[in-house]
């Protein structure tokens, strides 16, 4: 079984890049996958996105992400069912 790189695991490597003035998606892309970053450019391509357009923008720190279950989605979305239902076509 090969072991799939994360793109976070690479987000450190890209973000340095990006400050150097490198900020081509394709570049990038064939930088990390000499690394072991087996996904698609697409994907490298949305990481890309969230950063500042000029190099002399400062990027943000990464943000740490929450990963939720199916039930405590369920329980959120039901809670909040009322908010968000009118905006919903059925």
């Amino acid at each position: 079984m090969q072991y799939r790189c994360n793109i976070f695991d690479f987000e450190t490597y890209l973000q340095q890049r990006w400050q150097q003035g490198q900020q081509s998606a394709k570049v990038l892309y064939e930088e990390i996958s000499d690394k072991g970053f087996t996904y698609s450019q697409a994907t490298v391509y949305k990481m890309e996105r969230k950063y500042p357009q000029s190099v002399l923008e400062p990027l943000l720190a990464s943000v740490k992400v929450t990963y939720y279950s199916s039930k405590q989605l369920s329980i959120w979305l039901e809670m909040y069912q009322n908010d968000w239902e009118d905006y919903m076509p059925i």
